[in-house]
């Protein structure tokens, strides 16, 4: 049940030569016959329209870089994915964006939000309960390098059984 997401680089969304090397190497890594559907960028780094395109372009369903970095939540208004428009040629993209609702790091990095354990499953659950409430997507980014710590790996575990 899990998929192949494309991850390009922190200088991919904002180079389209770069973010298509970068897909081509690993399009070409991957039999002809995994899908990839889509993924995120780097660092949330991209700009709105022209990264956008180059995910419609490359034949992706989705994007889910919309979110904030250094808060969980909204930043979209809504937990639902929406079709992507791009403003500058005034037409909707082949493309959604599933909005990202956490991001780990946002809410327990002390630069960020700091929760301790209980706070920071506490809100992450709390997004998600407001997710489903209205049938929407509950996104959740969860880096692997915070999969280390039992204590991480409780919240992780936690925020996907709540």
């Amino acid at each position: 049940g899990h998929e192949i997401g494309f991850h390009p680089g922190y200088q991919a969304g904002m180079d389209k030569d770069v973010w298509l090397e970068e897909y081509e190497a690993l399009r070409s890594a991957l039999p002809k016959s995994e899908p990839m559907q889509g993924g995120r960028q780097h660092f949330l780094r991209f700009q709105v329209p022209e990264t956008w395109r180059y995910w419609a372009e490359a034949g992706f369903n989705y994007d889910a870089s919309l979110g904030f970095a250094d808060k969980a939540g909204f930043r979209c208004g809504t937990s639902h994915p929406f079709p992507v428009y791009d403003l500058k040629e005034r037409r909707q993209l082949s493309l959604y964006e599933h909005p990202l609702i956490v991001m780990e790091c946002s809410v327990l990095d002390e630069r960020y939000m700091g929760h301790n354990k209980e706070g920071a499953i506490a809100y992450m659950l709390g997004l998600k309960e407001n997710c489903q409430k209205f049938e929407g997507k509950f996104v959740l980014l969860w880096h692997n390098s915070r999969l280390v710590s039992e204590e991480e790996k409780g919240i992780y575990k936690a925020v996907l059984q709540g």
